[in-house]
């Protein structure tokens, strides 16, 4: 992982969103989709708390429904699934934000990715803080193309922009 690289930047909202929402901050709502291959992660977001809308396409279990969670499992196990959409609020909180897998050898093996809440109308990236035995140097960072407009590829109906139902 280089921990340089920024994945996703939302922003904070100054008031209601283009979807309809309002509040501190701006309503994501995000698929975590397991690659496959038998295995099962906890994927944890640090720093904020979502709730789980659902699992493969349907209702969460009871114990599931409204509660707040920063780790969310995905895979084929008991009490995963392969898809779980989340809705997730960031409030004031605008930096860099990790997500990762909770499995040691996965994060170990680059299961790890950086995220940027910036504040509305930023031009400038957030540098990154590399920490040493002589304190922290920040450095530039660097970013996907797709940071700020999320990957809209027409041919993924699942990689779509949500939209609000009124």
């Amino acid at each position: 992982m280089d921990p340089r690289i920024i994945s996703a930047a939302p922003q904070l909202a100054t008031g209601p969103t283009a979807a309809g929402f309002s509040g501190d901050g701006t309503l994501e709502v995000w698929k975590i989709r397991n690659g496959g291959n038998g295995w099962n992660h906890p994927v944890h977001v640090h720093f904020e708390e979502g709730i789980v809308l659902n699992r493969d396409g349907k209702a969460p279990p009871e114990w599931e429904k409204w509660a707040r969670k920063d780790v969310y499992r995905i895979g084929e196990g008991i009490d995963s699934s392969v898809d779980v959409d989340i809705a997730i609020r960031f409030r004031e909180f605008a930096g860099t934000y990790m997500e990762h897998c909770h499995n040691t050898q996965h994060e170990d093996t680059s299961m790890l990715l950086r995220w940027d809440v910036e504040h509305p109308g930023q031009f400038q990236l957030m540098p990154t803080p590399l920490p040493g035995w002589d304190g922290v140097t920040y450095v530039n960072s660097a970013a996907l193309p797709t940071f700020r407009t999320g990957d809209t590829r027409v041919e993924d109906p699942d990689n779509q922009k949500p939209i609000a139902n009124a």
